[in-house]
């Protein structure tokens, strides 16, 4: 089983005055999954993180900014991110969380499953990263503050596999050039969703070359798909790295019929991806909440946090077909992801 850092903070606070798939029910419906399936061992209660946490990833600029929204709240961001009366003080419960995951996996090799909102990896230093219109739902971006603060207590490595179906812009933008980060990121063709962000030719600056790694998957994609990526490019990769410590950027949009996107993985794709610590031997893991906006959180979290824990996936799914030209496009991106990264890594 899992243990679990989860608060009604997250159900009660940073709640929309209007529609909005990033709402206040997606956190109840992981723990009501997770508990129903007999995954949890135990619920902890987040701590508040302190302001001076968000400089770890973030300016000063940007943090200045969001309190000025915060101080108009209710508002927008901008056409995607809204910021409610209690959206701050929920952001810095959630990074709080996610540090604590981190913390824990890391000290004690308990497994993590940090049960946050709102979602961070789309925020960079300075707020949209990259060239992306908005920041996506994301306000400050919990798994990079998580990972910074690793690294300031002297962590020397950290290796994050984001597998959200959006590419985590925000955190390739604020480890671009930080050699101790391996950022492994799985994510929808950029060329057909949002952020526009994550070619495999984005693998990082100086001396950090190699340590950004861009999976884009090919529209239509499905759990075919994800086994290629994970038997040819993750598993080689992490065991030639054989991380200190994993963590996951746990988003589960791209399960079949969430609604955000054309990727159509089932509960085996998102098991499997839990699994992968344990075939490696990796000890010490953590998982931060990022996307899931209705199935995909029902379904694929159980699925995910089961492979975790070693346990049977609770959650079948009749096996989904690729669609389109997804399953001969696939190896075209495999072998374009060992081509360019054939020098850092033993493919």
């Amino acid at each position: 089983m899992v243990t679990i850092i989860y608060s009604d903070i997250f159900y009660k606070g940073h709640n929309p005055w209007f529609y909005h798939p990033e709402r206040p029910e997606r956190v109840k419906t992981a723990i009501t999954a997770l508990r129903e399936h007999d995954l949890v061992d135990k619920i902890i209660e987040p701590p508040k993180a302190d302001e001076e946490h968000l400089y770890l990833a973030h300016s000063r600029e940007y943090v200045s900014e969001i309190k000025r929204y915060r101080d108009h709240a209710p508002t927008l961001i901008d056409s995607d991110t809204y910021m409610a009366r209690d959206s701050y003080d929920t952001c810095l419960y959630a990074v709080g969380a996610s540090i604590s995951a981190a913390e824990m996996a890391y000290k004690s090799g308990e497994i993590v499953f940090a049960i946050v909102r709102p979602p961070g990896h789309h925020a960079g230093r300075n707020g949209r990263a990259f060239w992306a219109p908005t920041l996506g739902f994301c306000i400050f971006n919990n798994i990079a503050v998580a990972t910074a603060k690793l690294l300031e207590d002297g962590v020397d490595e950290v290796v994050i596999i984001d597998f959200d179906l959006h590419h985590g812009n925000g955190t390739q933008d604020i480890f671009y050039g930080e050699p101790r980060v391996i950022h492994i990121d799985i994510h929808q063709d950029p060329t057909t969703i949002y952020p526009g962000t994550g070619f495999i030719t984005d693998y990082g600056r100086g001396e950090a070359e190699g340590t950004k790694i861009n999976i884009p998957l090919p529209v239509g994609s499905g759990d075919d798909e994800y086994k290629l990526v994970i038997e040819e490019i993750l598993i080689p990769i992490l065991d030639d790295i054989k991380p200190k410590i994993l963590l996951f950027s746990a988003g589960f949009d791209a399960y079949s019929g969430d609604g955000l996107g054309g990727i159509y993985a089932t509960a085996d794709t998102f098991y499997t991806l839990g699994l992968l610590p344990r075939r490696l031997g990796i000890k010490k893991v953590a998982a931060i909440l990022e996307g899931g906006y209705s199935v995909g959180i029902s379904r694929g979290a159980p699925a995910f946090a089961a492979g975790l824990s070693g346990q049977y996936s609770p959650v079948k799914d009749l096996k989904k077909p690729s669609t389109g030209r997804a399953s001969s496009r696939i190896r075209d991106v495999i072998e374009d992801v060992k081509k360019i990264l054939g020098k850092f890594y033993k493919f």
